[in-house]
């Protein structure tokens, strides 16, 4: 085998990538990340791309690269093999989970299973990394159970930064992802920290006099070095820098891979965090409304917040409280209106598209706020569904060209904290009834 530093870019470079996969297939479905279909699509091409990159470096890693292709006959025994014919396998139900969620929506019962399939190859497939070095018995340092849970908590910690950085590049909901990854930064320093003590203060499982059957007759020493020459546990795995300076890259550690990433996604979930704000309506005195019961919009963009603002202020009556002070002071002391409003938002978004809906993420932009668009394309069929659903008991205001472009005439509907589940369930029954009625969903 050739010195290889190859296996290093491989282990981080498919870990993240297979972790990005996993939490994409388990996240995603649950309306916890951004529902886009140009968010999945990148985000399931960028973990491949890390994963392919990965595999094709260990190659590398390989005297007889060409030989390659008969590791993976031996899967009943090698746990090299397995991890082979695992990544490969991982392979289909990532693709399946991209079409799936470019045709039906994040939230669409096809993709919802491909992406749990995806999630399970993933875990699987690191897994099998783990066993490679766990396995393997003459080094105790490896042959541990935390060896395995390293592998797969550090592939989930850098698949959760990855997808942070990548929400709030497309300018959506970060924060889950984004503690998730926070949290894993933590554990993963935990656990770094255990191993550490556990190779540095278990017993020896082998000593010279168990190696060579000597033990009965005394003490055994050694009259060379056992290697006439160096082998790949201390040309490739770090030994000499290992031992020499192991301090200070257990610092380094500490710094780069935990400290540095932990600060830099909660820096990322800062940026994309949204910041919620009551709308106030026309012709209501502040000290006469109750706030619990505002409706409530969400924008990221500080440029926007301070517009749309100031123009909910310009309508206000002058009298009373000032609107920022008691608003503000709503959202910081009871934080429940605002956890509610996003309980609402996620499910009646889920719920609609698995009623068919078309809710962006297609031909146009998925909304990652309460207010939630039902896309018609036909201004006429769109005033003639928003007037039936108002028959029928509910509010869904039409919205035509010249409002939105020509041929993407929409309902538009809205999430309040104070909605409660059965309202939401009578509103999706009339939403269903009416859509079917008039051909809109199947």
């Amino acid at each position: 085998m050739n010195p290889a530093f190859s296996v290093i870019f491989f282990t981080t470079a498919s870990g993240a990538g297979y972790g990005m996969l996993a939490l994409l297939g388990l996240m995603a479905p649950a309306g916890l990340l951004p529902q886009g279909v140009g968010f999945g699509l990148v985000g399931i091409a960028i973990a491949l791309v890390l994963i392919t990159v990965g595999l094709l470096s260990s190659m590398l890693h390989l005297g007889r690269p060409e030989r390659a292709w008969r590791a993976f006959s031996q899967w009943r025994t090698s746990w090299l093999s397995r991890e082979g014919v695992a990544s490969v396998i991982a392979y289909l139900p990532a693709l399946g989970f991209a079409f799936a969620w470019a045709t039906e929506g994040a939230a669409g019962a096809a993709t919802t299973a491909f992406g749990i399939a995806t999630a399970v190859m993933a875990v699987v497939t690191v897994y099998c990394t783990g066993m490679i070095y766990a396995s393997l018995k003459p080094i105790r340092q490896w042959c541990s159970p935390l060896v395995t849970r390293n592998y797969l908590l550090f592939a989930a910690f850098s698949g959760a930064a990855c997808l942070t950085a990548l929400a709030a590049l497309f300018g959506g909901p970060a924060e889950t992802p984004g503690l998730l990854a926070m949290l894993l930064a933590m554990s993963g320093l935990f656990a770094k920290l255990r191993y550490w003590r556990f190779i540095d203060g278990a017993p020896a499982t082998s000593t010279i006099e168990s190696a060579t059957g000597l033990g009965a007759l005394g003490r055994v020493r050694m009259l060379e070095s056992p290697h006439t020459e160096d082998n790949y546990l201390l040309k490739e795995m770090g030994f000499r820098i290992g031992r020499k300076h192991a301090t200070k890259v257990r610092l380094f550690v500490h710094v780069f891979a935990f400290a540095i990433s932990f600060a830099a996604t909660a820096l990322a979930v800062l940026i994309a965090a949204p910041v919620t704000v009551a709308v106030l309506h026309d012709g209501f005195p502040v000290s006469n409304l109750d706030l619990k019961a505002l409706d409530v919009w969400v924008t990221s963009a500080s440029d926007q917040l301070a517009a749309r603002f100031n123009t909910q202020i310009k309508d206000l009556d002058s009298q009373g409280v000032p609107p920022s002070t008691k608003a503000f002071d709503v959202l910081q002391n009871e934080p429940q209106w605002m956890e509610q409003l996003w309980e609402n938002t996620k499910f009646f978004k889920k719920e609609l598209g698995l009623l068919g809906f078309n809710i962006g993420g297609k031909n146009t932009p998925a909304s990652e706020t309460p207010i939630t668009p039902i896309i018609i394309g036909d201004g006429k069929t769109t005033m003639e569904f928003s007037r039936e659903l108002f028959a029928n008991g509910v509010l869904g205001t039409g919205i035509a060209f010249p409002t939105v472009p020509e041929g993407k005439a929409r309902i538009r509907t809205i999430m309040t904290a104070t909605h409660t589940r059965e309202q939401l369930d009578q509103a999706l029954a009339i939403l269903k009834k009416v859509g079917k009625s008039m051909g809109i969903i199947q």
